[in-house]
């Protein structure tokens, strides 16, 4: 059965907007595993805080002004929210039809109106490459099978035809 967007959601951290840079940054040098917090304000849901962003900020602005900056002025544009029942592959197909491409930042998934978690787009990419090896497996597998009954009959086949041969034109 094919994964759903709702099931490699990887669980978020939640920011406040009004959280100072410095507290985000000093989250991500903790933690290597986080590439984003999911930022909110008032319990809304307002955008994405990028590792790559944070860090852009922390070099550009100096240590004295990231103290002063508050993350809800530095988010990323607000992500995409989809829906956690959807089909990977639909997913991908309907991006990529539609021009869009993959999000740099990830997607909001949101499952019965309530945020789940967030994906990033490397990991929709490593899912997207796992589900096709698999269906790669399955292809040739399938070939094989189909080729297999030809090769078994194939002893059968050769003396059928050393036998017509030989009742046509007997020794």
């Amino acid at each position: 059965m094919p994964k759903t967007l709702g099931d490699i959601a990887m669980p978020a951290r939640i920011i406040s907007a009004s959280a100072r840079l410095q507290k985000a940054i000093s989250a991500f040098m903790q933690d290597d595993g986080c590439k984003a917090f999911v930022v909110a304000e008032a319990g809304k849901l307002t955008g994405i805080l990028t590792r790559a962003r944070a860090m852009e900020m922390a070099a550009g602005a100096g240590s004295g002004a990231i103290e002063s900056v508050c993350v809800g002025d530095v988010i990323v544009d607000t992500p995409q929210r989809v829906d956690a029942k959807t089909s990977i592959a639909k997913f991908a197909f309907a991006q990529l039809t539609r021009n869009t491409g993959f999000s740099n930042t990830g997607y909001l998934v949101i499952k019965n109106g309530k945020f789940l978690g967030l994906i990033y787009p490397s990991d929709l990419l490593a899912e997207l490459a796992r589900e096709n090896a698999v269906r790669a497996k399955s292809i040739k597998a399938l070939k094989t099978k189909v080729a297999t009954p030809a090769q078994k009959d194939a002893p059968n086949l050769d003396m059928l035809s050393t036998l017509a041969h030989e009742i046509r034109t007997p020794l």
